[in-house]
């Protein structure tokens, strides 16, 4: 550790201010008012394409002291002087930090000073984050590495000396870099070797680009920028906020769903099949259209052919490249260093472990014939004759056949024909888009739009999605993961309902259904702890305005996020098993009270004796009908899964 350490002061709330001016950093929001949360996905820990690269300047350091100094007659701003250290430039700015170029004072070597964000450094969810990328590189000692010298705090703000990368980040050379292919697989060798040593000290880094590769004055390579590391063995993990978390066009498809358990080794392997195609090819698997369309294409596409890109690249390259970027997490290399195994087999000459990749049929051409030489007339006649002949025979052929194929092709089975011979049938899928035609109402209008990687129903109020309306042989069950965005009010709701059915004897059309759903809540009104409720409803409205529901049963609550964090959304898997005579469910693992036929049937009977008391008293015999689908009241609503089974009697 250098003397730097040792000049820290202590950090007060806005010790920023006195900073405001230095170049690289932001100044804190007004007091009393809290910075604005801007969701996004995902937060990124390195500077965007248009940032400052990292570069050298053939200036002298005195040169570069005194134009500092004039910079500050000026009025201009300044760099952080640092104790310890001469800063010299800003470099850029990443999702939590700002790098500088600097020389250390004792050794004379430049570094690259990485100092917290200050718009972060009283988020101690930021400072753990920083704390951990630090712990993360000063752990593992691999020379494609970016090596950590020191470390320490100046006025209360954590920083970070690195090696100083020359040559900027991969993605600033890629052109230069493909033009020679040996020398970019040389290259390419070398970064899974570093991420195959990640691996094995326990440590996963789920940001893996061409961005986070930084080369040096020789073209050597330094897998760089740990803010989204974890190890594998962590149970918590800072990043975690039920989204995904990386970078869109270099996830793997698992990790495009956001969930904990699906970070593993195999997320960076992708990864690097990402950034070895586009080290080949100059292009990108994967293109972005939207949030919603690159996780789509991602999860089902396949990428390009190279040669759609680059037709000088080797099939084995190719082959390597398409095994890393192989959909299910066990189809691909099993670790880093195996791809790093077949790149170095490719280049000694060995054959590589990948499959070949299957050649793509051939597109079909136009060809014109000749002119065909005509006989003599008498051989023109019977030819015709022959033809014509042949012509009514195959279109009778033809009709029988195709008569006999309508026969014997049976008609589509129904969703309920399907969910009764024991298939699980998808109502929605991953990324919560419905397989199939959905309807609503007047009264109870929801719309679709794409955010933060799912398709989300909305709705301003009481708003009902229908998805299927079928007599099913029950028991069966339903289940999807659902989510809703965070709401102090109390009104925002969403879930899955089932049971739906029109009253149309009634003096007045009623409809009624039972839904299953979870809520944001706060505790005895104050703000913390933040949770979210589950709960089942029975809702009843008129014609088509908008009812009002009664809570059954018990209500089930669990934190809104472990981590204390109330931004963002919210997953909680929400399972209903409809039998003839009760309706049983859980909520985020949690069991709510049974509700029976005969409750349900009171309940109605109830309600609409107080909303038409000229009514003669009515009976529900059968409360419950064949409607499944969603329901969102004031809110965005994701349900993600939704599949509807058979139960054992």
């Amino acid at each position: 550790m250098s003397d730097s350490s040792a000049a820290t002061g202590a950090h007060v709330p806005g010790a920023a201010d006195q900073h405001a001016n230095t170049i690289g950093w932001v100044p804190p929001p007004p007091a009393g008012r809290a910075p604005e949360q801007v969701l996004t996905v995902p937060a990124v820990s390195t500077p965007g394409p248009h940032a400052p690269e990292r570069n050298t300047d053939s200036n002298t350091t005195e040169q570069l002291m005194e134009q500092r100094r004039a910079e500050e007659r000026a009025g201009l701003p300044r760099l952080p002087p640092v104790p310890g250290y001469d800063v010299l430039e800003f470099v850029g700015r990443g999702g939590m930090g700002l790098v500088y170029r600097a020389v250390h004072h004792r050794t004379g070597r430049t570094v690259a000073l990485k100092l917290i964000n200050p718009s972060g450094s009283e988020d101690p969810v930021t400072r753990e984050r920083f704390d951990r990328e630090v712990r993360a590189l000063a752990a593992i000692k691999h020379p494609n590495i970016v090596p950590v010298y020191d470390a320490g705090e100046w006025h209360g703000f954590p920083y970070c000396a690195m090696e100083f990368a020359h040559g900027g980040t991969l993605s600033a050379h890629l052109d230069r870099v493909r033009s020679d292919p040996r020398a970019a697989v040389q290259l390419m060798a070398k970064v899974t070797r570093a991420v195959a040593a990640m691996h094995a000290a326990g440590v996963l880094h789920r940001d893996i680009k061409p961005l986070n590769v930084l080369l040096d004055a020789n073209d050597e390579p330094m897998v760089a920028d740990f803010g989204l590391a974890r190890r594998v063995d962590d149970a918590s993990d800072l990043t975690y906020s039920g989204q995904p978390v990386g970078t869109r066009l270099y996830m793997a498809p698992e990790q495009t769903l956001g969930r904990r358990n699906d970070y593993a080794p195999a997320c960076d392997i992708w990864a690097l099949g990402v950034t070895l195609y586009e080290v080949l090819t100059g292009q990108r698997p994967f293109t972005d259209d939207g949030v919603t369309e690159i996780y789509h294409r991602i999860r089902y596409n396949d990428p390009p052919p190279c040669a759609e890109f680059a037709p000088e690249v080797p099939p084995e390259l190719e082959a390597i490249a398409r095994q890393c970027l192989a959909k299910r997490p066990e189809d691909r290399y099993q670790s880093a260093a195996a791809i790093a195994d077949d790149l170095e087999n490719w280049l000694e000459g060995r054959a590589v472990s990948a499959p070949p990749v299957a050649a793509p049929a051939p597109p079909a051409q136009f060809v014109v014939a000749p002119e065909p030489v005509k006989p003599p007339r008498r051989s023109r006649v019977l030819l015709g004759a022959g033809v014509l002949l042949r012509v009514v025979a195959g279109i009778a052929a033809a009709g029988f056949l195709g008569a006999f194929r309508d026969r014997a092709k049976p008609a589509p089975k129904s969703l309920a024909e399907r969910v009764a011979g024991g298939e699980k049938v998808k109502l929605t899928d991953e990324i919560g888009m419905p397989t199939g035609d959905w309807t609503t109402t007047d009264g109870h209008k929801v719309t679709m739009k794409p955010q933060h990687g799912y398709h989300w129903f909305t709705a301003t109020g009481p708003g009902m999605a229908a998805l299927a309306d079928e007599q099913w042989e029950l028991p069966v069950r339903v289940e999807a993961d659902v989510a809703v965005m965070w709401n102090p009010d109390g009104r925002a709701q969403g879930g899955l309902y089932v049971g739906r059915r029109t009253w149309p004897d009634l003096a007045i059309k009623q409809d009624s259904l039972v839904w299953f759903g979870i809520s944001p809540r706060l505790e005895n009104g104050k703000e913390l702890p933040h949770q979210f409720a589950g709960m089942t409803e029975l809702y009843l409205w008129e014609r088509d305005q908008g009812g009002s529901p009664k809570k059954l049963g018990n209500e089930v609550r669990a934190a809104w996020n472990t981590d204390g964090n109330i931004n963002g959304l919210r997953f909680a898997r929400v399972v209903i098993e409809m039998r003839a005579d009760k309706l049983t469910g859980t909520i985020g693992g949690k069991p709510l009270e049974p509700i029976t036929v005969k409750k349900l049937s009171a309940e109605l009977s109830g309600i609409v004796q107080i909303r038409i008391p000229a009514l003669p008293k009515y009976a529900f015999p059968a409360p419950l009908g064949t409607g499944v689908g969603v329901m969102c009241r004031y809110s965005d609503c994701a349900v993600v899964n939704l599949t509807i089974s058979k139960l054992d009697p």
